[in-house]
Parts: C-alpha cells; sequence; structure tokens
C-alpha cells in the first residue's frame, strides 16, 4: 500500500471515529423519574434512598451510561404522603399487569 493510501486510510478512519463520537454526544440523556420523601416524617429517610439513586446513576455514567446515552435523574418531593406520589409509580405500567 502506498504511503498516499495509507495516510487517506488514517484520516479517513480519524473522521469516521469523529463523527460518530459527535453523535453519540449529542444524543439527550436517558431521564428516570423517582419520587422520594424530600421533606415530612420520613424525609430522612428519602434523603437515604435518593443518595441511593444518585450513586447509582453515577457509576452508570461513569462506566458510559445505557447504550451509550447518559442518565439523568429527575426526583419529585413526594412530602411523606402516599397521595403525593407519582402517578406512574401505582404498581400498573404498561407492559405489566397488575395480580
Amino acid at each position: 500500500m502506498s504511503h498516499a493510501r495509507k495516510v487517506f486510510a488514517v484520516a479517513l478512519l480519524v473522521a469516521l471515529a469523529w463523527a460518530v463520537a459527535a453523535v453519540t454526544e449529542a444524543q439527550p440523556p436517558i431521564r428516570i423519574g423517582a419520587s422520594a420523601s424530600k421533606t415530612g416524617a420520613y424525609a430522612a429517610l428519602g434523603q437515604n434512598q435518593l443518595r441511593g439513586y444518585q450513586l447509582c446513576v453515577k457509576h452508570t455514567n461513569d462506566k458510559g451510561g445505557v447504550l451509550g446515552r447518559k442518565l439523568e435523574l429527575v426526583v419529585e418531593d413526594d412530602q411523606s404522603q402516599p397521595a403525593t406520589r407519582l402517578p406512574s409509580t401505582n404498581g400498573s405500567s404498561p407492559g405489566r399487569r397488575s395480580t
């Protein structure tokens, strides 16, 4: 292989790697929602729960995320009241059967 072809092949590989990296970084994060007791009677327990969520997200992101995308944790305060929890946490979701 001639020197010019080698230079062209290397330049092409670098350009492709740069383009793939740019596409991967441009993807929005995967948002994960959680309801935790930040205030109210169970605030101390809720803070421990929140720290656990944050640690899991940090470890996952440090290892490259999920399918090349970072995770973003979105937490709502349920004020230690069951009635204020997120509607999606009621145990039934699409594709899951309640028993």
